[in-house]
């Protein structure tokens, strides 16, 4: 259900209030969506320094009965499960960082179209004034004294009476994508939970992607997101007295050191976007003892770098 994901990202690179709202929330809180004959669960996986990683586990509806337990069947492996991707963020700018699909064993491209695109859209409130009500529109003139229309909220199974929710609104381009040129409202319930429970798509007939259940506690046994490694870019070039090295690197990676053997050496890194540039003295390099590169927050990643040239 990529649809979601995109829409999920949305808010959350757009709408300062949920990269609070997941910021502050517990990891293990989660949503279940249905959309398009497909069950989704989604849920805050962890928290660590400035991230925060998103899991996202869908099946076929066929495969899952209204009184399932979602906590038990992810614990057990998702067994049925059709995709199974964590999303990285960081939880300042709201960018993607990183994004592995379990089922496909391996990293997905993350900056596509749809995400390029969102990252430029803005979500706007929706004033009371204009919220859907329920029941049929009054005469011209009159007063409209119909209810706000809120969607229904569940929670670990049990619907949540007289809830009430928040809506935005955004617009998506003209582009190539299935939801060009469509408005969307999303709706967060007002208790902070950090995912919408129903997400409407405008258009010639209406859809909409909605929460069937909530909750909190869920235990993942994916329990950690693996990683790339850094790859360097071409060969050594001269700066003056020095060489440098170009490496493509992923942008989690914050800090590094640079190691000659076992001996630590001094280097200047230069970050440009997802390239990390080295600049290297020769003359402080043992040129028997390998060069090895590792970021400072992943200590056992060791990328060799190739021997400096004669």
């Amino acid at each position: 259900m990529k649809i979601l994901l995109v829409l999920i990202c949305l808010s959350f690179s757009l709408f300062g209030s949920m990269r609070t709202k997941l910021s502050d929330a517990e990891p293990g809180c989660y949503a279940v969506f249905e959309s398009q004959k497909t069950v989704t669960v989604l849920s805050l996986h962890s928290k660590k320094d400035s991230t925060i990683i998103l899991e996202e586990i869908s099946a076929p509806s066929s495969t899952i009965n209204k009184s399932w337990d979602y906590k038990s069947w992810v614990s057990k492996g998702a067994p049925g499960n059709t995709s199974w991707i964590q999303y990285e963020f960081d939880s300042e700018s709201g960018h993607l960082l990183e994004c592995y699909s379990f089922t496909q064993e391996g990293w997905l491209k993350g900056n596509d179209g749809l995400l390029s695109t969102l990252l430029n859209l803005e979500l706007k409130p929706i004033s009371e004034n204009n919220r859907k009500r329920i029941g049929a529109t009054p005469p011209h003139h009159a007063i409209d004294i119909r209810p706000i229309w809120n969607p229904p909220k569940f929670v670990h199974g049990s619907q949540i009476k007289h809830a009430k929710f928040d809506a935005l609104k955004t617009h998506w381009p003209s582009d190539e994508s299935e939801i060009a040129e469509r408005k969307i409202e999303l709706y967060f319930d007002q208790t902070g939970f950090p995912f919408p429970y129903w997400i409407e798509i405008k258009g010639t007939i209406d859809s909409n992607i909605h929460a069937i259940d909530s909750g909190n506690e869920m235990q993942s046994p994916r329990t950690h997101l693996p990683r790339r490694y850094p790859q360097v870019l071409g060969s050594y070039r001269k700066h003056e007295s020095l060489l440098r090295l170009t490496l493509q690197t992923p942008l989690y990676y914050k800090h590094f050191q640079l190691y000659n053997g076992s001996r630590q050496l001094p280097c200047m890194f230069i970050q440009q976007n997802d390239e990390l540039i080295l600049e290297i003295d020769p003359t402080n390099v043992q040129p028997d003892q390998p060069l090895m590169l590792t970021p400072d927050s992943h200590p056992h990643i060791f990328v060799d770098l190739p021997p400096l040239p004669n």
